[in-house]
């Protein structure tokens, strides 16, 4: 490669120095345009035939992947980001959740949620009631329900195991995606549906096809999969908005419309919260607002399958803090049942969602993209 750069670069100086990049790294790439790369270098014959150039990274031949790349590793580090402050947010409520009801807790969230985006809002000068406004209100209807079914979730199971059937999501989004957007259902989606839905099971553990001394809560177990199932509905949403609408907008309108559902229900059975307990709210408002911040964005910038991949860190940080403070453990039935469904929603963003009438790959989506994720529902 460096030969052929050398000989290039004795044929046409110009070339080369206009090829010369930030990146340092010698790549090869194929001009997909060459009549209009020759014709900017006068005295090349042949302007009309495909040639090699040879640049360095972040050269003109190849920049436009190079900015794709760099904006795929911003959306992975916020994906990350995102995954930890997710975690952390699940630690915090199962920890409030140990006295106070859970609608208490939605509310307080959703509370120092609205202030921090209304705040986040008039800093980037940005108008909040957006350009859908029914769209994003049912945007927000969904999210709070996920949100209330996945509370009361990682109160009454285990926290791997609560937000592990969390991440059934991007299975149900994959069927949503296919009549709401337009996306093929391919096999391969077919199969993991069936392995999320069997990792479910393995998780959850019923007597009558485990002889486990301590399975989980049937009920409880239903409600975190109606919260996925909710959550992907609301994913989709998020993805049909993400052309009109600012993610801190996306963001601002869950917050307002949780706190206007939640607040007859928490006023009912209001528990008057410690100084411990403020903390606890204060901390899952900043969590929750960090993780809401970083997945949308990343949901703007990241493909399918890595966001996919990156956001199954969460699962990783939940058992961890699980372990740490509850002492809970995984057994081998719980721990196939999470491969299962890690790696049925992996295999979504194996294959690329095509667009109606079969004009090849469509953007990502919800549908395809079995992102994780979580913009929905927190």
């Amino acid at each position: 490669i460096g030969i052929a750069a050398f000989a290039r670069r004795s044929q046409s100086p110009a070339g080369f120095r206009r090829g010369r990049g930030r990146g340092g790294l010698l790549a090869a790439t194929r001009c997909r345009g060459c009549a209009l790369s020759c014709a900017a270098a006068p005295g090349r014959r042949g302007t009309a035939r495909r040639r090699t150039h040879f640049v360095f990274g972040g050269g003109d031949a190849n920049g436009e992947s190079m900015r794709e790349r760099s904006a795929e590793r911003h959306g992975a580090v916020l994906m990350a980001a995102s995954a930890l402050a997710f975690a952390l947010m699940g630690l915090l409520v199962k920890l409030a959740s140990e006295r106070l009801p859970s609608q208490e807790i939605v509310l307080a969230r959703a509370v120092i949620t609205l202030f921090l985006s209304l705040a986040m809002l008039r800093q980037a000068k940005l108008a909040p009631w957006g350009k859908r406004p029914l769209l994003l209100t049912l945007r927000g209807v969904l999210g709070m329900a996920a949100l209330n079914c996945h509370y009361y979730a990682l109160d009454a199971l285990p926290l791997g195991d609560a937000t592990a059937i969390h991440f059934v999501n991007p299975i149900f989004t994959a069927l949503l995606a296919a009549p709401l957007l337009g996306e093929r259902l391919a096999w391969l989606h077919a199969a993991s549906v069936a392995a999320g839905m069997l990792g479910v099971i393995f998780v959850q553990k019923p007597q009558f096809l485990f002889a486990s001394p301590d399975p989980l809560e049937p009920t409880a177990v239903a409600i975190a999969v109606l919260g996925a199932l909710l959550s992907a509905a609301a994913y989709v949403t998020v993805r049909k908005l993400r052309a009109t609408e600012d993610p801190l907008v996306i963001v601002f309108y869950l917050a307002l419309v949780t706190v206007v559902a939640s607040l007859p229900f928490a006023a009912q059975q209001w528990v008057a919260p410690t100084p411990w307990e403020w903390l606890l709210f204060l901390g899952i408002g900043a969590t929750t607002q960090a993780g809401q911040v970083c997945l949308t964005r990343a949901l703007h910038l990241l493909p399918a399958g890595r966001a996919t991949a990156i956001g199954y860190l969460q699962i990783v940080f939940a058992a961890t803090f699980g372990a740490i403070f509850y002492g809970e453990a995984q057994d081998p039935w719980g721990l196939l049942g999470i491969v299962l469904i890690v790696g049925g929603t992996l295999c979504l963003g194996r294959e690329p969602a095509a667009t109606p009438g079969g004009q090849g790959p469509a953007p990502p989506s919800a549908g395809a993209t079995a992102e994780i994720p979580r913009a929905a529902d927190r």
